[in-house]
Formats: C-alpha cells, structure tokens, sequence
C-alpha cells in the first residue's frame, strides 16, 4: 500500500553555530543599540536618560528572546533549512502570544492594566524581535556546515 506520509524528517541543527548565533545576535544588536545612546548620554544621573531606559528595554527584550526565541527557533530549524527572512518573519509571529496572555491577565485580575502592558511589550517586541532575527540567521546560515 502506497501513500502519502505526513511525517517530516527531521533535520539536525548544528548546535554550536545555533548556540553562538544565538548569544552574537542578543550582543551585536543590543551593543548596535546601547553603544551610541552611552557616547552621547553616558552615566549621567537623571530621569529621561534614554541610554538607561534602552538598557533596561534591552535587557527584558534580550531574555524574551532567548525564552521564546529559542525553542521556536529549534521548532523550526529541526523542520526547515535556515532562511534568515522566513526567521524574521517567524519573529513576527511570535509576538502574537502577548495579546492573548494580556488579555487572560486582565480579565482574571479585572485590571486593564495589564492587557495594556502586553500591549505595550508587544510593541517594543515588534520593534526588536525582526533585528534580533535577522542577526541570528545571517550568523547561523554563515556557521552552518553545507
């Protein structure tokens, strides 16, 4: 009897190019961030400092991405070849969860507030998941053995 299977072989990831892809992108993309607001703003001590704020921005971005970023992307590598645009793409589709799970928080504890925070982390999730995507195939594709 002859058909078609729906099974998928999996593919191998190659582990130390997926591993320092992974940490290179968070560090290149965040230093390609941080590096300029720090020469113009430096240290210094004040409410509005943007180089403070995108540290603690990029700090919270930077360990959802390896949360979330990592087991999608081994999900997807074990299914499909490395494709730096279907990854930031992929990115993209990530940042759905927020919506859904802001909207949980705010009806179990009746508070808009957290709906709003979701809302919020989505946005910036928007802004820095696609670089951070793009970083980390670029490097994977290079490190990656044919």
């Amino acid at each position: 009897m002859t058909g078609i299977s729906n099974i998928t072989e999996a593919r191998s990831i190659h582990w130390p190019g997926f591993v320092f892809s992974l940490i290179a992108a968070s560090v290149l993309v965040g230093g390609a961030i941080l590096l300029p607001l720090y020469a113009f703003y430096g240290t210094s001590a004040g409410r509005n400092n943007p180089f403070e704020m995108m540290t603690a921005l990029s700090v919270v971005g930077t360990c959802l991405y390896l949360l979330i970023g990592t087991p999608v992307l081994i999900y997807y590598l074990r299914r499909h070849a490395a494709d730096t645009a279907r990854i930031v793409v992929l990115s993209l589709f990530s940042q759905l969860w927020l919506l859904p799970i802001g909207a949980l928080l705010s009806l179990a504890y009746f508070n808009l507030g957290r709906m709003l925070m979701a809302v919020i982390c989505m946005g910036f999730g928007v802004v820095g998941a696609p670089p951070l995507a793009f970083v980390f195939g670029l490097l994977y594709e290079r490190f990656t053995p044919a």
